[in-house]
């Protein structure tokens, strides 16, 4: 089957590796103990003869990548691969190949850092899930446009990141450290909480392990939110309208115990 390989972001590129259909090339298990990636899983891509697809993900900033890994030819490519008749293959194995949302989500309980006024975990499917930055105008904006929702009783658990600015990460250790987290937000975007407090290494690495997992859920910026549907299923959810804000206001709502 005649292929079209066009590059992404950078120009199409390839590297002399031997490329057995029994095991991935040197070059590529070589970088995963170096750390620059993780191998996450592999398939044999059944429009192009010989050809497997192995998905990674990006130790530093979260994010997947699709190489393509040609046995005859003893070459690995990255980029897109577009078929003759526009069948985009990139897009297709990378959606067959990356982990699920929730998988992925679930991490942020694990050593990531969630705030709210109620505990939550993996398995909590009657709150609305907010990434948000401390001096992010927009999460700003939304945190007043849900007040009223949240007066009524949603459940709003928020997943801080900080990248704005380089006291953001104090900023949230003292939104932490208040005992109302949702009465801390509101104050801290209005500037009038006490931000006198310093984050500890291990308060870092947890706010910098959420912009991990937020970019690994394909969140480009600040507001992310994120929650469970009626079947259970994680969604990310972006420029939500009001009717659609209040279907999923109504939806988590109908979860609430007692």
């Amino acid at each position: 089957m005649k292929r079209i390989l066009i590059a992404s972001a950078i120009a199409l590129t390839s590297f002399s590796q031997p490329a057995l259909s029994s095991e991935l090339p040197t070059l590529l298990t070589d970088m995963e103990t170096k750390g620059y990636f993780k191998i996450i899983d592999t398939a044999p891509v059944s429009e192009v003869k010989g050809v497997t697809a192995v998905m990674v993900q990006d130790n530093s900033q979260g994010e997947f990548h699709v190489y393509w890994v040609d046995d005859e030819q003893q070459m690995i490519f990255t980029g897109d691969m577009v078929t003759a008749g526009g069948k985009n293959l990139t897009s297709n194995y990378r959606n067959k190949l990356v982990p699920s949302q929730a998988e992925t989500f679930n991490k942020v309980f694990e050593q990531g850092l969630v705030l709210g006024n109620t505990p939550s975990d993996k398995n909590t499917d009657n709150a609305l899930f907010l990434f948000y930055e401390p001096f992010c105008g927009y999460c700003h904006r939304l945190h007043k446009s849900l007040k009223p929702l949240i007066d009524n009783g949603l459940n709003v658990q928020y997943i801080p990141v900080a990248f704005l600015r380089p006291n953001s990460a104090d900023v949230i250790a003292s939104v932490a450290a208040e005992k109302d987290i949702t009465k801390a937000i509101y104050m801290s975007d209005a500037r009038i909480l006490d931000t006198n407090l310093k984050a500890d290494p291990e308060l870092r690495a947890r706010i910098e392990y959420n912009g991990f997992v937020m970019r690994s859920m394909g969140i480009g910026g600040t507001p992310g939110i994120v929650y469970r549907d009626s079947n259970d299923k994680v969604v990310v959810a972006r420029g939500l309208s009001d009717n659609q804000m209040n279907e999923v206001y109504q939806e988590l709502m109908s979860r609430n115990k007692g």
